[in-house]
């Protein structure tokens, strides 16, 4: 199991998605519609239309998410890898000798482990 801090991030949505989300109730009601797919429809009309402040602030909001997001991203790369242990349950030095070949990314956890440990 994966730590918390260890699991990547959702993408952050962006700007007409962030519009469309705030918008959605306010299109139901005004328009009187429910099928999703006019709500987008509606939303997509509108958003082709909306003033430019507008379309900067859901632009801006998205950039600022999107740093947020790739400086986490950073983190979790340049961190420690962790030893996936169900993965270790599935390699056996047997399958060196059997001709199977692990990948790289499963050899490396193991290898910084064993170095770890000397």
């Amino acid at each position: 199991m994966k730590a918390k801090s260890d699991i990547k991030p959702k993408r952050p949505i962006n700007a007409f998605f962030r519009y469309k989300r705030d918008m959605r109730e306010v299109i139901a009601k005004k328009y009187n519609v429910q099928k999703n797919s006019e709500i987008a429809s509606l939303c997509a009309t509108l958003w082709e239309n909306e003033h430019p402040d507008v379309k900067l602030h859901y632009a801006k909001e998205t950039e600022r998410e999107f740093s947020r997001y790739r400086s986490h991203i950073l983190k979790l790369e340049s961190a420690p890898k962790s030893i996936d242990l169900a993965a270790l349950q599935h390699f056996h030095i047997d399958d060196l000798t059997t001709g199977f070949t692990p990948r790289l990314e499963q050899c490396e956890p193991i290898l910084d482990f064993i170095s770890g440990q000397c």
